[in-house]
């Protein structure tokens, strides 16, 4: 994990959101792209979208899956 501040909710600047029961915290990078992680979960998922990109369409087609094969709760 690149930053597991976000993921804890302990980075200030990130934006949290919920997309299909699934819990994001977003970043905005210095490229342009953004960087959702999963919040609320027993394991944290990291997705990067290139800048100029529909967020909302990746992180609507990830949450099926996400919200499957990954149990809500915060791992130990």
């Amino acid at each position: 994990m690149i930053a597991p501040e976000v993921a804890e909710g302990k980075d200030p600047d990130a934006v949290a959101g919920e997309v299909d029961r699934v819990d994001w915290l977003m970043e905005k990078e210095d490229d342009g792209a953004h960087l959702f992680t999963t919040a609320n979960r027993e394991v944290y998922v990291e997705v990067q979208v290139p800048g100029g990109r529909d967020n909302s369409a990746v992180l609507i087609d990830l949450a099926a899956s996400i919200t499957q094969a990954i149990p809500e709760g915060i791992g130990n």
